[in-house]
C-alpha cells in the first residue's frame, strides 16, 4: 500500500509537476493545488469506501506535492 503512494509521488515529482509548472506558472499552480487540497479534505470527510479513500488520498498527496514544489 505504501509503495503505491511512493510510486505515484515519484512519478508526479519527476514527470508531471515540472511540466505543469512550466506550462501554467507558479501562482496559478499554487492556487489550483490549494483548491484541490480543500476539495480532497471535503471528500475525505464523506468517504465510506476504502477504495474511494485511497483514491482521494492520492489526490491529496499530489496537491501537497505541488504546493511544496512551488513554495
Amino acid at each position: 500500500m505504501v509503495i503505491i503512494f511512493g510510486i505515484v509521488g515519484f512519478l508526479a515529482q519527476a514527470l508531471i509537476i515540472p511540466k505543469v509548472t512550466k506550462k501554467v506558472g507558479d501562482k496559478k499552480l499554487l492556487l489550483n493545488a490549494l483548491t484541490l487540497s480543500a476539495i480532497t479534505f471535503f471528500a475525505l470527510y464523506f468517504t465510506k469506501s476504502y477504495a474511494v479513500f485511497i483514491f482521494v488520498s492520492i489526490f491529496l498527496s499530489e496537491s501537497h506535492l505541488a504546493i511544496s514544489l512551488v513554495l
